[in-house]
């Protein structure tokens, strides 16, 4: 399933199902069997000034920046931020115009969580994370953990049992899934008991516009020319050109472990990647 935000440049509505979580545990963290530990939370180091509290906090500001303020008042995490910090957190009708006022969700009403649930061998289901790079994959993975159990898989006997919950899914959780034969047979765990189709992708999509400035940042595998007439320019999507030649589009080529993708531009790496998970069978 994939948690959808923002929108493609092609006509690709991405994705697949989705999981809705109702309690977070920041200061939760795998451990081998894919359960939740807790771990100490550590916070930002505090200046002399008095922390900050709900109650303390400028009406003005909490009535432009409401339930983004409340996100972090819930999260426990009020008293280890400052003013400053709070004043750059966009208003809220920002982002209600950017993404609409709820978390968006797609593929869970298509029959998609039906179909996994209805599936054979329960005891060996289990729900992963996926998404391309710089989508927040880590993030989810811990969300899950902290928040998910599966019945079943939590029913077998010692050593198998567990939440049924697993950091990434087994085919690689930034491998693209237009290779359905990959998909079904490579393998990031070396248990024999986990299958391709016995796991539950929670596919992480991000803002392409704030996807492509982390990408800039942190490329990872994937590479492209991110300078313009010898300018440094990045996303740089397209080559600027003279005279009246029409511009290209800068193409990306991305190494994984046992293949590479090329894609038009890193728009269209995007596109590629939700395009494959939104007509995908599983």
């Amino acid at each position: 399933g994939i948690p959808a935000s923002g929108s493609s440049s092609k006509s690709h509505d991405p994705v697949q199902g989705q999981l809705i979580l109702s309690k977070h545990r920041p200061d939760a963290v795998p451990n081998k069997k894919g359960a939740a530990d807790a771990k100490p939370a550590s916070k930002p180091k505090q200046d002399s000034a008095a922390p900050l509290t709900w109650e303390t906090l400028d009406p003005a500001l909490k009535k432009e920046k409401g339930p983004i303020l409340e996100l972090v008042r819930d999260a426990g995490l009020l008293d280890s931020v400052d003013i400053a910090t709070l004043q750059r957190l966009p208003p809220w009708t920002q982002v209600t115009a950017l993404y609409g006022d709820k978390p968006q969700f797609r593929g869970l009403h298509d029959g998609t969580c039906e179909k996994f649930q209805k599936s054979p061998n329960a005891s060996w289901h289990f729900v992963s994370t996926a998404g391309t790079f710089n989508t927040g994959t880590n993030l989810m993975s811990e969300l899950l953990i902290a928040n998910c159990r599966m019945p079943e898989h939590e029913a077998l006997p010692e050593p198998y049992g567990g939440a049924g919950v697993r950091w990434q899914v087994i085919w690689g959780k930034h491998t693209p899934v237009d290779d359905e034969q990959f998909r079904l047979t490579h393998r990031t765990y070396s248990n024999e008991n986990l299958k391709a189709d016995l796991m539950f992708p929670a596919v992480m999509v991000r803002d392409p516009f704030k996807w492509m400035q982390s990408m800039c940042r942190h490329p990872y595998s994937a590479s492209w020319r991110k300078d313009n007439q010898n300018v440094s320019h990045c996303p740089n999507l397209v080559q600027k050109t003279s005279g009246t030649k029409e511009p290209q589009p800068v193409s990306v080529h991305v190494k994984y472990s046992e293949f590479s993708r090329h894609h038009e531009s890193l728009v269209g790496f995007w596109d590629d990647f939700y395009a494959a998970y939104f007509s995908a069978k599983f």
